[in-house]
């Protein structure tokens, strides 16, 4: 099955004091094997969440599916369920042939018996000290979710809570127990996505021939701002623009050339993008050629000797073992990135 690799690099997982960019007590393989016996306890799916949903924010439940540690490399392996917005258990659909201006919709419901959503996997190496989200079709990134359920885990759910005689968590120590200073010390989960830095810094070698910047974003005719700008592309050409159904991708081309500073700060900004909106982004040399910054993040297509069956997430032992037959050529290519052109 084909896969796409994600690559982060892991900034923080454990217990802190203010300041400090080292743990004082736990880390990656210490935290996660805690998850793993916190979700193997026999608790129900349902309660595995690890923090308040939001739906007004549109903060939706994450859920432990199931979790495996490889005895030889030490890699972990984690399947999370992604709530998706719904109604009651109800999902919400539009016929495709329909005109705009139609409201009758389609609805497939579970009547409270499934929580509607999709799966996540993520493969991480301590030894690396990296993880990389492993997004097939039927499945999501997940990678804000992560975050989100991490930090849930260590603040709301993991031993190293200390609590006070009314049940209340105070602080955080390394056998559960109330320590002078343990109220100082705070969990964090955060990561970065990996860095390409040959492709950053061949634009900044290349900076005296930057001729244009492109940028490539996907416009939706239902939002204002998106049907005002296709409605410019269409004008003088068409009295009446066409009403696209589906997403437009368009391609933005303007004469630029950026002093250091902005195409620094242009590639930080594209680097930690999280809106799936903005597509691609790049420069185009006074020789014509194009380098696109797709490829300043870690991220690449793979095929994997594993097999999904039919209404089932993919086995977690399955995941590892189909990683493992191909973990030297994976991380061969996160350390060396073909840039995309």
């Amino acid at each position: 099955m084909e896969a796409k690799f994600t690559f982060y690099n892991i900034e923080k997982c454990g217990y802190y004091t203010f300041g400090s960019t080292d743990p004082i007590f736990s880390g990656v393989t210490d935290v996660f094997a805690k998850l793993a016996l916190w979700g193997a306890d026999g608790r129900e799916l349902e309660n595995t969440t690890t923090y308040e949903h939001d739906r007004d924010n549109e903060i939706m439940r994450t859920f432990y599916v199931d979790s495996a540690t490889c005895p030889v490399t030490n890699d972990i392996f984690l399947t999370l369920w992604n709530e998706v917005e719904n109604d009651n258990g109800k999902i919400y659909g539009m016929a495709p042939n329909k005109k705009p201006g139609n409201t009758e919709i389609l609805e497939t419901g579970f009547d409270g018996l499934a929580i509607p959503g999709f799966p996540s996997y993520f493969w991480f190496s301590p030894e690396n000290n990296v993880f990389a989200s492993i997004k097939f079709d039927h499945s999501t990134s997940g990678k804000k979710n992560l975050e989100l359920y991490m930090n849930g885990f260590l603040s709301n759910k993991s031993p190293y809570r200390v609590f006070n005689e009314e049940d209340v968590v105070i602080g955080y120590s390394q056998d559960g127990k109330y320590a002078k200073g343990c109220d100082k010390n705070h969990p964090r989960f955060l990561a970065k996505k990996r860095k390409n830095n040959k492709l950053e810094a061949e634009l900044l070698a290349n900076l005296s021939n930057i001729r244009k910047f492109v940028k490539k974003e996907s416009l939706l005719y239902s939002t204002p701002d998106d049907r005002q700008l296709i409605e410019r592309v269409f004008s003088r050409l068409l009295d009446n623009p066409p009403a696209f159904s589906k997403s437009k991708d368009i391609m933005h081309e303007v004469a630029f050339e950026p002093s250091a500073g902005q195409l620094k700060k242009i590639i930080s900004n594209f680097y930690d993008n999280e809106d799936e909106t903005l597509k691609n982004a790049g420069f185009i040399y006074n020789t014509g050629k194009r380098v696109m910054l797709k490829g300043i993040n870690v991220s690449f297509k793979f095929n994997l000797d594993v097999t999904k069956f039919e209404a089932h997430v993919i086995n977690v032992e399955a995941l590892l073992k189909a990683v493992r037959l191909s973990r030297v050529e994976l991380l061969a290519e996160m350390e060396n990135p073909i840039s995309t052109q």
